[in-house]
Formats: structure tokens, C-alpha cells, sequence
């Protein structure tokens, strides 16, 4: 026994890292996944032009459309 532990915040605590540790697990295994999905040949791939700007609204989105199909 610890002394000067009580007994109900130390379920609670550890009540509280397990979960954590529970959803570490989960974030974990979402992201291998993603990874893996990541890692293979996509079918169709483009290539984008550069801008001197950043595309930040519908106009800079048009551009970017008429830059590419035509």
C-alpha cells in the first residue's frame, strides 16, 4: 500500500490511463490503415500546376481547374 493514497482516486486514475492507453490502440491501428492504404499505386494520378499564390477561394479554384483541363 501507498501511504497517503486514497483508494477511490487511485481506481480513478488508473481507470483513467488505461482508456488512454486503450485509445492510443485504436488511434494506432486507424493510422497502420491509413498507411497501408497510403502505400499503394492510386489509379489516377494528375499533376497539379504551381501557383505564385495560394489557392484560397472559389476563383483560385477555378484557375486551378482551367490550368488542368485545358
Amino acid at each position: 500500500a501507498v501511504p497517503d493514497v486514497d483508494a477511490a482516486d487511485a481506481a480513478r486514475v488508473l481507470h483513467t490511463v488505461g482508456e488512454s492507453f486503450l485509445n492510443y490502440q485504436v488511434v494506432a491501428k486507424r493510422e497502420a490503415e491509413q498507411r497501408a492504404g497510403l502505400a499503394q499505386a492510386p489509379d489516377v494520378v494528375a499533376a497539379v500546376p504551381y501557383f505564385d499564390a495560394d489557392i484560397r477561394d472559389l476563383g483560385g479554384l477555378l484557375a486551378l481547374g482551367d490550368r488542368i483541363w485545358r
